[in-house]
């Protein structure tokens, strides 16, 4: 291949070329795909089907038999044990919450009060018991007489010591100073900064960087970035410096500023911190993918098996630098002299190292069971069904009492005093009674099957044994019965007892009988009475 020729290796690439045969006159060509592809396409070509093969062996084929989703597996273990034990189906909010409040505890519990907020402290701590009484109240606070409102909170103390004599400033987590600092600092920044500072700052940058680019072989990714991250330090020194030095801040309480520009600092630090553990991360990555595609070139075609051990290189370095964050963040804010910043990152990470795993072995997670369901029967007798007062709570069953019948004078005594004594009160009667398993303990099918069998036979014991011959229109009553018969009650609010329904009323054989002779012998009545003409 002559060199014009090599430079054209790509299947369907143009190129001419000098005429032996023709003087003065070239020929154009054209490679084709079909004919000449190449020796490096076809590696790649060759390549690319081996790594599905592979992918379809190692990964695809084991997954369908052994993965914890949509495999052989998964069905024998879904349809067997779940199927015909009934595992615990459960959710869980998790620890996290519990772990971050011991956290929370753990951050604060060696600080004492200042020596001039004691005082305050212990007037505070003497008022935590009266609230802590008042919040048991509060669900009974509507139903009682005397409303006393809750006291008005004493201030509590903002300033307190470490063990070793470090002063803790806790001024900026109360919210009423913050709802005031906003207002402040927002007017500020407004006002102390010119229109076109950010123009002129940009545009200032971007030309140092150029005139420094060919030293220092930056892209122009880089200088765009480097650009955009001292505009941002500039900006915040310069609002540093406007905070640091504001009087309406420094009335506001002395000494705020100062305390606002070191957290913000400390702020910056952190995700400084942060963000270059992250792009060490990155490159770390980069360079093992490298290394993947160079040592295995079929497999690294796989995306799947590629990305399962970037996933596990990337879980091997973050166990390896798992504590870089807090003491590079300990190091810099005790450099910047913050040492408030520092003892709560230091204990902090005091925390995460040493008791934070012990406490995720010894809390219990609360578990709920996704599902509840219900199963109800039917009470078979009358005399049975449950009346209860559902207002005020909680609620109270009472006797169940019908109209028909004649009871003590003791028990109508009762009664009235019960209706005078309550006379807002609500009452329900309740005709089935209703059964509840949750999915939380294993076996639960098994008791659900259980319950839904004994349910579905009581109701249809009920249903055809008693409703349908003695209480429905084709019942034996309704055949036999000589007067009208109404088969349910009602409870009436009067004198909470069970009174006929009228809308239950059924007519029986011999009624209709009775009915029909009566209309007949109305009709002959009318007709007889009629004069001839």
């Amino acid at each position: 291949m002559t060199n014009n020729l090599k430079q054209f290796y790509k299947p369907g690439k143009e190129f001419e070329v000098h005429s032996i045969h023709f003087p003065g006159q070239s020929h154009r060509w054209k490679l084709s795909k079909l004919l000449q592809s190449g020796v490096q396409p076809a590696n790649d070509a060759l390549f690319k089907e081996l790594s599905w093969a592979v992918y379809m062996l190692m990964i695809f084929a084991r997954d369908r038999v052994l993965s914890n989703c949509f495999s052989f597996k998964a069905v024998l273990r879904s349809w067997k044990t779940d199927a015909l034990i009934g595992l615990p189906a459960v959710e869980s909010a998790g620890i996290d919450l519990q772990v971050e409040n011991e956290r929370n505890k753990f951050l604060v519990i060696e600080l004492s009060p200042n020596e001039s907020e004691k005082e305050m402290h212990e007037a505070f701590c003497a008022q935590i018991p009266i609230l802590l009484e008042m919040m048991i109240e509060h669900e009974k606070y509507a139903q009682r007489q005397e409303k006393n409102i809750p006291p008005r909170m004493l201030p509590y103390p903002h300033h307190f010591v470490t063990p070793n004599n470090i002063e803790i400033d806790l001024r900026l987590h109360n919210k009423n100073l913050q709802t005031k600092l906003k207002s402040i600092i927002s007017s500020l920044l407004s006002n102390n900064t010119p229109k076109g500072w950010f123009i002129a700052a940009k545009r200032r940058l971007i030309n140092q960087y150029r005139n420094e680019q060919s030293e220092l072989g930056l892209s122009k990714e880089e200088i765009a970035k480097r650009v955009q991250t001292q505009l941002n330090v500039e900006y915040a020194e310069r609002a540093f410096e406007t905070i640091e030095n504001s009087r309406e801040i420094e009335n506001l309480s002395p000494g705020l500023g100062r305390l606002l520009v070191a957290q913000a600092r400390a702020i910056l630090v952190m995700k400084s911190v942060v963000q270059n553990l992250t792009e060490d991360l990155k490159k770390h990555l980069t360079m093992i993918r490298e290394k993947l595609v160079k040592e295995h070139p079929i497999k690294s075609k796989i995306n799947r098996w590629i990305e399962t051990k970037l996933f596990e290189e990337r879980i091997n370095y973050i166990h390896q630098h798992e504590w870089d964050a807090h003491q590079l963040s300990i190091d810099q804010c005790k450099t910047l002299g913050n040492q408030q910043a520092a003892y709560f990152i230091q204990r902090d990470l005091t925390f995460r190292q040493d008791h934070e795993s012990t406490l995720r072995l010894n809390l219990k997670s609360p578990v709920t069971p996704q599902r509840t369901i219900d199963c109800s029967r039917a009470i078979w007798f009358r005399k049975n069904w449950i009346v209860e007062r559902t207002y005020p709570l909680p609620t109270k069953r009472i006797p169940t009492l019908f109209a028909k019948y004649t009871y003590s004078n003791e028990e109508e005594e009762r009664r009235q005093r019960l209706i005078s004594s309550e006379p807002e009160a609500q009452y329900s009667i309740r005709r089935k009674i209703t059964y509840s398993t949750t999915t939380r303990y294993p076996f639960w099918r098994w008791k659900l099957f259980a319950l839904r069998t004994y349910c579905w036979l009581s109701n249809a014991i009920y249903g055809f044994c008693l409703v349908v011959p003695f209480g429905s229109p084709v019942s034996f009553r309704a055949l036999l019965s000589p007067k009208p018969f109404q088969p349910n009650y009602e409870l009436n609010k009067n004198d909470l007892k069970l009174h006929e329904s009228s809308s239950s009323k059924t007519q029986s054989f011999i009624s209709r009988l009775v009915a029909l002779w009566s209309n007949v012998r109305h009709s002959r009545q009318q007709f007889e009475q009629t004069p001839d003409r």
